[in-house]
Parts: structure tokens; sequence; C-alpha cells
């Protein structure tokens, strides 16, 4: 089944793979998000989207080039973090959905996720 991204159909449901993800981490990484109120979103005209959802939420936005390459950056005002849905997506073409998932997972985990920082 795919999911319409807005910008074309993906052949899977990122964000809810990425919850599946969040549901398999240690219990302590999973309180800490829970703690956080940390809700997910997928972007798929990447880096643009990001750029306007800060500017919508009246946030400096991290250089453009920094966001080139991210797989994900964090919103601290609405804890939101905001997957680059054509770098995850190209990550895992063709997989498997096991594979697909542990990879989504490798992106999703707190202590490894390499986040955009301004």
């Amino acid at each position: 089944m795919g999911v319409d991204s807005g910008h074309g159909t993906v052949s899977f449901d990122l964000v809810a793979s990425v919850r599946t993800a969040r549901r398999s981490l240690p219990r302590q990484h999973r309180a800490l998000l829970d703690h956080l109120n940390a809700q997910e979103t997928a972007l798929y005209d990447w880096p643009r989207e990001v750029l306007d959802l800060f500017v919508t939420l009246g946030e400096t936005p991290p250089p453009r080039e920094r966001l080139e390459g991210a797989a994900a950056v964090w919103l601290e005002a609405r804890r939101l973090v905001a997957f680059n849905g054509p770098l995850l997506v190209a990550a895992t073409e063709g997989l498997a959905e096991r594979s697909r998932d542990e990879i989504v997972a490798l992106f999703s985990t707190p202590t490894s996720l390499p986040l955009s920082r301004r």
C-alpha cells in the first residue's frame, strides 16, 4: 500500500514505521520521549517544508545547508521530530518490511539520530 506524501506516493508509511520503532525502544528512551511529549512527522519536500515549518512556528530555522543531509530535525516549541522523508525512503527503498523497519528504527533512536543543530 502506498502513502500519498503530497509529492507523490511512497511505498510505505514512514511515520507509522517511526512509531513502530519508538515502541521497540528501551523503556528509558520511550519514557524520555513520552516525558517530552515528543511527536513525529515526515516531510517530503525537504528541506523546503521544514524551513517553512520553522517560520510558521515563529522559530529561526537552521541554515538550509545544515538541513540538506539531516535525517531529522527537532522543533523545540512543538516537541516535534520532523523526519527527512526523501532520505529515509531512499535509504530503505527495495528492502523487505522488517529490514526497512530496522533501518527506520536506527534513524529514530534518540541516542543515534543525527539531528540537525542550529
